[in-house]
C-alpha cells in the first residue's frame, strides 16, 4: 500500500513540470521568433544600413528616408518587455554616422513590436526614428 502511494505522488510529481511545459511551447515558439526578428532587425540596420528596414515594419510607407547614413552600433538598452499579449517593447541605443560629415551621433530608439495571432510574424508597429544631424 505504502509502495502504490509513493508511487503515486512521485508520478504526480513528475507530471507537473510537464503539464506545465506543454502549455509553453507555443509561448517558447513566440518568445522564439520574436528574439529571431529583433536579431535580424539588428543585423539589418547595423550591416545593410538603415533604409532596408521597410521588410520589418508593419506600415512600410512610415519610414523615414536615410541618405547617406551608416550604423556603427546598436545595443539593446532595454530588453523586450511584454505590454499586451501580442505586443512588446524594447529600446536600443543606435550609434550612426553620416558619411558626409563622420560626427557620431546617437539616438535613443522605443521599438514597439507586434506579432500575428500565432506569433511566428513579428512586425514594428511604430515608425523609426529619423537620424539627425
Amino acid at each position: 500500500m505504502n509502495r502504490t502511494i509513493f508511487s503515486l505522488i512521485a508520478l504526480l510529481f513528475a507530471a507537473v513540470p510537464c503539464i506545465s511545459g506543454c502549455q509553453s511551447l507555443s509561448e517558447k515558439n513566440r518568445q522564439d521568433a520574436m528574439e529571431h526578428t529583433l536579431a535580424l532587425y539588428a543585423n539589418t540596420l547595423r550591416w545593410h544600413g538603415p533604409d532596408k528596414q521597410a521588410e520589418f515594419l508593419k506600415d512600410p510607407a512610415a519610414m523615414p528616408a536615410y541618405n547617406n547614413v551608416r550604423v556603427l552600433g546598436y545595443e539593446v538598452i532595454s530588453k523586450p518587455a511584454p505590454m499586451e499579449e501580442n505586443l512588446v517593447s524594447q529600446v536600443v541605443q543606435i550609434r550612426y554616422i553620416y558619411n558626409d560629415t563622420q560626427m557620431i551621433r546617437t539616438i535613443e530608439d522605443r521599438q514597439l513590436w507586434e506579432s500575428d495571432a500565432d506569433g511566428k510574424i513579428w512586425l514594428r508597429v511604430n515608425p523609426p526614428p529619423p537620424f539627425s544631424r
